[in-house]
């Protein structure tokens, strides 16, 4: 019976990695040396456990320091790879942090993008950048803000990045709700903006508003005191009772239904009370302090 020729047994390749030489902390040699080293270790085939070690023999004396001390910290190498990337973190490219500090300052937070959006990518930037003081940063931070924001952010004088990061998004949100009250719930670009006069000219729905000229045309007859009294007393100017206003009476839209449609006729009975008016507008003036 024939035997069937068995194949040769590799044979073990002569190749020898080129040994990498001892890194002395210069930065426009780093990437270099990385890429040898990583090549020596495959070649060499150095057990996981060993490379660390291994990497060690390739450093300077203040390297070697540096490894050491690291090594007996909280924080110590995991493997290569970490300590690769801790090296170049020690050694930053100088050219990369110049261009780094140059979007820094330059970031702005765009559009509708919102704080929170635009605060994680600021951090995304300046987590690459060494070697810079927090309160440069922070400063850098708040000029990107938009102008509302910052100047909210400004006045609460935040001595840290994350202090002012937290600021601006209980500025933000704060506006958001002072929009909402202004704008009736609605956005700038719903319903309400179509008659800007008509717009509550603060968040309070106390007290008389002189543009409703309907309404004021209905309480021309009370006296300068009795309209002193209805302010301090926060009483309605439709039926007289207290805790709410003219525009929240229930009894406004009776009223209204009952008296029908205006025609010349209110026209005549308003301008005929125009003393009454003028006391009217007195006594909001006195009470608010100045003339309206």
């Amino acid at each position: 019976m024939d035997q069937q020729p068995t194949s040769p047994p590799p044979q073990r390749s002569n190749f020898k990695a080129k040994e990498p030489p001892v890194f002395h902390e210069d930065r426009k040699f780093l990437e270099g040396w990385v890429a040898d080293m990583r090549e020596y270790i495959q070649l060499s085939d150095i057990q996981v456990s060993k490379q660390l070690g291994f990497v060690r023999q390739y450093f300077s004396r203040f390297l070697k320091q540096w490894y050491d001390k690291t090594q007996r910290s909280a924080s110590p190498f995991i493997n290569v790879e970490d300590l690769f990337t801790r090296l170049s973190e020690r050694f930053p490219d100088p050219n990369k942090q110049t261009d780094l500090r140059g979007e820094v300052r330059n970031v702005r937070c765009q559009g509708n993008e919102g704080v929170h959006k635009y605060s994680v990518r600021f951090n995304d930037i300046a987590e690459g950048i060494v070697d810079v003081s927090e309160i440069d940063l922070m400063y850098d931070y708040i000029r990107g803000l938009p102008d509302e924001v910052r100047k909210k952010v400004r006045r609460k004088k935040p001595d840290s990045l994350d202090a002012a990061m937290k600021n601006a998004e209980e500025a933000e949100q704060l506006l958001s709700r002072g929009r909402k009250k202004d704008y009736g719930g609605q956005g700038r670009d719903g319903q309400s903006d179509s008659h800007p006069l008509l717009r509550p000219q603060s968040q309070s729905n106390d007290g008389p508003v002189l543009m409703d000229l309907n309404r004021i045309s209905r309480i021309y007859s009370l006296s300068q005191d009795e309209i002193k009294r209805h302010i301090q007393e926060n009483r309605c100017f439709n039926c007289h009772a207290v805790r709410h206003s003219a525009r929240q009476c229930r009894n406004r839209k009776q009223q209204q239904q009952q008296q029908g449609p205006r025609g010349h006729g209110g026209q005549k009975n308003f301008y005929g009370g125009q003393g009454r008016m003028h006391n009217l507008q007195s006594g909001v003036q006195q009470h608010y302090g100045g003339s309206m």
